[in-house]
Formats: C-alpha cells, sequence, structure tokens
C-alpha cells in the first residue's frame, strides 16, 4: 500500500509534490518555491511556512527537513506540503491583510489541517487511524 512520503529525500522531489499538488488544488496560476531548511525563524512548533506575495501571486514554502518524532500525531514532508498550499488558497478567499492573521486564527487553521488529512487520505486510500501514533 502507497503511503504519503514522510520525508522528501531532496528538494527535487519536494518540487515534484509541489507540482502535483499545485495542480488537484487549482494552484497553477501562482509561482511557487519550495526549500527544505534546519529552522525556520527559530520557530519551535512549526514544520512548515508560507510566504507570499498576494499581488503577484508567488509564494515560498519552507519545510523542516526534520520530522517531529515527538509529534502526538504522525506528519509527512507531504502533508505539511499540503497544509501550506490551504494557506494560500484561504488567502485568496479571504481578505486577510497578512498571513500572520491567518495562522493564528485557530478556526481557519484547524479546518485546512482537517481538509489537508482528507486529501491525504483520500489520494492513498487511508483511514484516519494512519495519523495516529
Amino acid at each position: 500500500m502507497k503511503t504519503p512520503i514522510i520525508k522528501f529525500k531532496d528538494e527535487n522531489e519536494a518540487k515534484k509534490y509541489l507540482k502535483e499538488w499545485q495542480t488537484r488544488l487549482f494552484l497553477n496560476d501562482w509561482v511557487i518555491k519550495i526549500s527544505l531548511v534546519d529552522d525556520i525563524d527559530g520557530e519551535v512548533e512549526c514544520a512548515g511556512k508560507v510566504d507570499y506575495r498576494r499581488e503577484y501571486l508567488t509564494a515560498q514554502i519552507r519545510i523542516l527537513k526534520t520530522i517531529n518524532s515527538d509529534a502526538i500525531c504522525k506528519h509527512s514532508h507531504e502533508h505539511i506540503l499540503v497544509h501550506e498550499l490551504l494557506h494560500l488558497i484561504i488567502l485568496q478567499t479571504n481578505n486577510y491583510e497578512t498571513i500572520e492573521t491567518l495562522y493564528w486564527n485557530e478556526n481557519q487553521h484547524q479546518t485546512m489541517e482537517k481538509i489537508a488529512r482528507s486529501l491525504i487520505m483520500t489520494k492513498y486510500n487511508l483511514d484516519f487511524e494512519w495519523f495516529k501514533k
């Protein structure tokens, strides 16, 4: 059984999945760069982050190279990528002044996480148990 990509082996693999998910999520009009990083602005709880310029439809997604093995739920690089792309969809449909406003809107963030998990579950025919450790 195929499962989500737990850890991208390199940025070329990350770019491949970025292209796939951009198409799946109708984000082909965006120019998006992805990078695997050791640190995201010193934030301890952050596994991925997207910075964007809405007026230019450009974005930079950063994903931590290492997966937090202490997390309550199982995560994967592919899941994190989908979650970060969902931020762009929500940004397009709502007038958030900054991405920080969206990141700190707990209800929106929980909704995006549910949608990201649902998309991963659908692609790989998984049930929610896959996310539980």
